[in-house]
């Protein structure tokens, strides 16, 4: 796992408007260190208007989806958000989402 930006950018074209947020559960023993469990946590960056300010929010999206008006997306972010849930659940198909 690497960074190769920052966690909150005004990068708004597909694959570059979010992220995910790894959790690790490392386990040591008296010979040896190993991760026991990993899952990814998508996110991804609002940016918009907010009580008249311009702001940057990082949306974990399963808070998007138990809560849709926890910011006020307009249609097309609602359809880039959840594009980018799709790109990221084809690009690691393989990991466990956190529920």
């Amino acid at each position: 796992m690497y960074s190769l930006g920052n966690f909150v950018s005004n990068q708004r074209m597909r694959y570059r408007d979010g992220g995910i947020i790894f959790n690790l559960k490392l386990m040591k023993t008296s010979d040896k260190s190993f991760i026991s469990d990993c899952s990814y946590i998508p996110v991804w960056v609002y940016a918009g208007i907010i009580n008249n300010d311009y702001e940057f929010r990082v949306i974990p999206y399963k808070i998007y989806k138990e809560k849709p008006d926890i910011v006020p997306l307009n249609q097309d972010d609602k359809q880039k958000i959840e594009q980018f849930y799709r790109d990221t659940k084809e690009i690691l198909n393989n990991l466990k989402e956190e529920r």
